[in-house]
């Protein structure tokens, strides 16, 4: 039961979380890169979750970014709709294949898994907007693009050990036992 209201509130921190992106002004000096805390949140809840609530973490984290980032230019989507969903399904599967290791005591892991998750999502959001603008001319690299991917896994790395401390405050458990009856 713990898990499930841990879940929930998770869920209403990401949306918020979505909120507080929105008003944070882009980092004068770096491209224009803005920083992203929601695929550091979702890694914490795939590593502390089971699979089941880790698939409806995956499914409402990816709903709620292609309802935030959802744009049509010229009257075609700009990322097709359900993107965000496979993609936080990937990262979340990642997550759940070394959670047995995060289990046992390395939390270092939620860093790298974070910074990754994090450097990939402006990544993707790139490629498919330059292959959907661009089709003849390809991806048009420049150093705001490569500052506006590389910033804000650079700071979710960094603030994941804070995000993990307020997470463990809450209530997580980190034993498996415990974590693996949500729907077991």
């Amino acid at each position: 039961m713990r898990d499930l209201i841990l879940f929930f509130l998770l869920v209403i921190s990401i949306f918020l979380m979505f909120l507080f992106q929105e008003l944070l002004p882009p980092l004068a000096g770096f491209g224009g890169a803005r920083l992203q805390f929601v695929p550091l949140m979702f890694c914490i809840g795939a590593l502390f979750f089971n699979y089941p609530l880790m698939l409806l973490l995956a499914f409402s984290t990816g709903f709620l970014f292609d309802i935030m980032q959802f744009q049509v230019v010229d009257g075609r989507a700009e990322i097709a709709f359900g993107v965000g969903i496979l993609y936080f399904l990937f990262v979340g599967a990642v997550c759940q294949g070394v959670r047995e290791v995060y289990l046992r005591g390395q939390w270092w892991l939620l860093s790298v898994m974070a910074g990754l998750s994090t450097a990939v999502l402006p990544l993707l959001q790139y490629i498919l907007i330059s292959f959907r603008r661009f089709e003849s001319s390809g991806l048009q690299w420049s150093d705001g693009v490569v500052w506006r991917i590389l910033i804000p896994a650079v700071v979710a790395m960094a603030v994941s050990p804070v995000f993990l401390l307020f997470f463990k405050f809450l209530g997580a458990k980190e034993d498996q036992d415990e974590n693996e009856s949500a729907f077991s």
